[in-house]
């Protein structure tokens, strides 16, 4: 048998990211917070400052990437954006299909000649927004041939016809915009950040564990008996939250 305290293992990959942070961040606070901390022995034990410092650089990139709730600017001007042109695109086919029960033959009869154009993009502002996009490029460019716009004219819809091609051009634009900002800040994944924490985690457990053996004292002791209580505990809460997850997906008898 041993005489020599071991820090137990952890299943690191089967904690949550809710779980795993706490744990990290125990860790570091079990951690001296500087340098002259360290008591006078034949190997300087500054690293353990040092991965102090980079676990927590990891933390606050680990958190930021996994409750990251921010919305982009862009997303909101897009979403104004796209309800305006689908409303405008509506409108438009609206007064159309209205325009056939006019007194006035000409526009009546412009009506009549313009709905058998935009009845195939009825129930344009129902579909998915890059398909809507796509429709209204379509409904644009029918409304915009030569042998059209003398019946756009004499209804009066050549402003919404331009209205609605500014707005589906800007709508464009900005979910073009969006795509490079979250191309340009596209932030690690919370898979990767924690398997460079593990690391250095498992770094940490190593050396901990080897100084404590070759140059014991009062700091590697303390931070064996630390790592350890916290190990257990972290593992009972983790099993407990296992056992209330299984029990509510067990599926009822009837």
């Amino acid at each position: 048998m041993s005489i020599y305290k071991r820090i137990l293992g952890l299943p690191e990959d089967r904690l949550n990211n809710s779980e795993y942070l706490a744990f990290m961040q125990a860790v570091i606070n079990f951690l001296p917070s500087d340098e002259t901390a360290f008591p006078e022995t034949a190997v300087r034990m500054d690293f353990l400052f040092e991965t102090a410092q980079k676990l927590k650089e990891e933390v606050e990139l680990l958190t930021d990437a996994i409750v990251e709730s921010r919305i982009a600017q862009e997303t909101e001007s897009a979403q104004e954006t796209e309800g305006n042109r689908s409303n405008l695109a509506v409108y438009l086919m609206s007064r159309i299909s209205q325009a056939r029960l006019i007194f006035l033959e000409a526009e009546r009869d412009a009506g009549k000649y313009l709905y058998n154009v935009v009845k195939p993009y009825f129930g344009i502002s129902r579909l998915p927004v890059g398909q809507k996009t796509a429709q209204i490029q379509g409904l644009l460019i029918d409304l915009k041939k030569e042998e059209n716009l003398p019946y756009v004219s004499i209804l009066g819809l050549e402003g919404y016809v331009d209205e609605l091609e500014k707005l589906n051009n800007a709508y464009v634009s900005l979910i073009n915009q969006r795509l490079q900002n979250r191309a340009a800040n596209k932030k690690e994944s919370g898979a990767v950040i924690r398997a460079r924490m593990s690391e250095m985690y498992e770094d940490l457990v190593l050396f901990i564990q080897s100084y404590n053996i070759i140059h014991p004292n009062e700091v590697t002791e303390a931070l064996v008996d630390n790592l350890n209580q916290l190990i257990t505990e972290t593992v009972i809460a983790f099993k407990s939250r296992a056992k209330r997850s299984k029990k509510n997906n067990k599926p009822t008898e009837d």
